[in-house]
């Protein structure tokens, strides 16, 4: 009994080859690679890559212990963020890589920059590798950032919104965290203009004018007084003449 050649495609070691009519595997007809080999033929399988962060935050200068989408903070504050991300698909997530855009705002304190726990140097700001995540692996990223001081902000309440961004060739997905700082005006300050806008005017003109102001109203105070001295002056003189013409009636009499 003869074998017809090339009877049948089956699978063997990922790819499929010819068989023929006896069973017996032939030349290879179709490397198959990334692809999968069921019956003979070379088909794209379904793949699952899913991935979720999830973004928190806490002021840790008024001793928050909870996280929180959302904190209430003042210039100069310290907030503390964690970002935890999780697969959540079947397949393996190779090279995810996380970004963090602070607010303009806001300084990052590099030295507190933690994945897992653990202090790292890698730049959240430009990209951090993550490396691969397996199905429903979950890694926890952690930093502090300082509120800038009080000369960034207007009067009242600001909110600073964070985004964590997470990503590689497949998926991508981010969360957002909010600082609403507060900046309170001082008790008492006035917003009016004590200026003309005029640093010629401001300080030689105006200075000047009042100091010559001052100079009259001080000659005008001195006249007056003058006047007052003279006037008790002429008192004086018209009591003691008065006073000699009593004298001398009584003599004569």
């Amino acid at each position: 009994m003869s074998c017809t050649s090339h009877n049948t495609k089956n699978c063997y070691l990922g790819d499929s080859y010819w068989y023929n009519s006896c069973g017996s595997r032939e030349e290879k007809y179709q490397e198959c690679g990334s692809l999968s080999c069921q019956s003979g033929q070379c088909i794209a399988t379904s793949q699952d890559f899913q991935v979720q962060i999830d973004k928190t935050v806490r002021n840790l200068s008024k001793s928050d212990l909870t996280w929180q989408e959302t904190v209430l903070a003042s210039p100069s504050d310290q907030i503390q963020f964690r970002i935890v991300i999780t697969s959540l698909g079947s397949d393996i997530l190779e090279d995810l890589v996380f970004t963090d855009n602070l607010p303009s705002q806001m300084t990052l304190v590099e030295s507190t920059v933690r994945i897992d726990g653990i202090p790292t140097s890698k730049n959240i700001i430009t990209g951090a590798n993550l490396g691969d995540f397996t199905s429903h692996q979950s890694r926890r990223i952690e930093f502090t950032a300082v509120v800038n001081s009080a000369s960034y902000f207007n009067y009242g309440l600001t909110s600073l919104v964070n985004t964590g961004r997470v990503f590689n060739t497949e998926v991508s997905d981010s969360d957002i965290a909010t600082v609403k700082v507060t900046k309170a005006q001082v008790a008492g300050a006035s917003t009016i203009s004590t200026g003309t806008g005029n640093k010629w005017l401001d300080y030689l003109v105006l200075p000047l004018l009042i100091a010559l102001i001052g100079v009259v109203l001080l000659r005008k105070q001195f006249t007056l007084i003058r006047k007052w001295i003279d006037k008790k002056q002429k008192q004086a003189l018209d009591y003691r003449a008065h006073q000699t013409l009593r004298k001398l009636s009584h003599e004569k009499i």
